[in-house]
């Protein structure tokens, strides 16, 4: 698939983030970028060291599971943290955010399918409310909306519903704005389904 296939399924609307951890290349990215996409997103954050030095200006997100000694890393190589479900993470962000002269964006990360194995936080509404509830005072965080991370079995598109409702109950009380949904294998449905940004990466870089 290229990327105008990707694009073609993708609304003005919608925006694209590039996972780049498919990339066979540091080139290879530099060529989406050049070819029109915007933001690029990493996992690890080694891997985010030795390549976004080396991409055209982009913004760039962090995927991953957070670290706590890995943060300071996360603050200064990310302008947006998608993967955020421990208030202790977030208080050391907003403390490190502080001394880097930085807001950093973030998205709370809800385990859709609440999997054991998978972080974020359950799909309940309620925990939700309280989890961004504690984080208003984090002045130098700006919680931007939600992110799904759904099961890789099975139709995810009840997942992405519930996840919207959750998202829709929400967002005028705390002003949510994003709802980043959908990666290679369902990023249509999550569309379908009222995604704000999908997460693609290995349709862009594997044909």
């Amino acid at each position: 698939m290229t990327l105008t296939d990707v694009l073609k399924k993708i609304p003005p609307d919608v925006s694209l983030v590039a996972a780049i951890k498919y990339a066979s290349s540091v080139a290879q990215v530099n060529a989406l970028l050049s070819a029109g996409v915007k933001a690029v997103g990493e996992n690890r954050v080694q891997d985010a060291e030795a390549r976004l030095p080396l991409l055209l200006p982009c913004e760039t997100h962090f995927f991953g599971t957070i670290q706590s000694n890995k943060i300071g890393k996360i603050v200064r190589l990310f302008d947006v943290v998608q993967s955020l479900d421990d208030l202790a993470h977030a208080e050391k962000l907003d403390c490190v955010a502080a001394k880097e002269g930085k807001v950093l964006r973030v998205l709370v990360q809800v385990n859709a399918g609440n999997e054991e194995q998978k972080s974020g936080l359950a799909p309940e509404k309620e925990k939700i409310r309280a989890f961004l509830a504690a984080m208003k005072p984090l002045s130098h965080l700006t919680v931007e909306g939600l992110m799904a991370v759904v099961p890789l079995d099975g139709d995810s598109r009840p997942h992405f519903r519930n996840v919207r409702r959750l998202f829709d109950a929400l967002k005028t009380d705390f002003g949510l704005t994003v709802l980043s949904m959908g990666t290679s294998d369902d990023y249509a449905v999550a569309i379908e389904e009222g995604a704000t940004m999908v997460r693609v990466g290995r349709a862009l870089f594997e044909s």
